[in-house]
């Protein structure tokens, strides 16, 4: 399943919504540095959706708040 999020970094909480649209909006507490905003939105969007941290993946928008990923084996 292919899904389309937009995430706030170093945000005061995470969150994770989902927007009428169908697409998702993230909000981590981790800076855009180093990437370790895209490891917490791995990571939440892994917890979210019930599946492992390594069945997530981001396919565009590595470098950018608008993110394209992919979840594996999600019912």
């Amino acid at each position: 399943m292919k899904i389309k999020v937009k995430v706030r970094t170093k945000a005061k909480k995470d969150k994770v919504e989902k927007l009428a649209d169908g697409t998702y909006k993230l909000w981590t507490t981790e800076p855009a540095r180093g990437n370790k905003a895209n490891f917490a939105v791995i990571e939440l969007i892994a917890e979210y959706f019930g599946v492992k941290k390594n069945q997530v993946f981001i396919v565009k928008g590595e470098k950018s708040k608008k993110k394209e990923l992919r979840v594996m084996n999600y019912r």
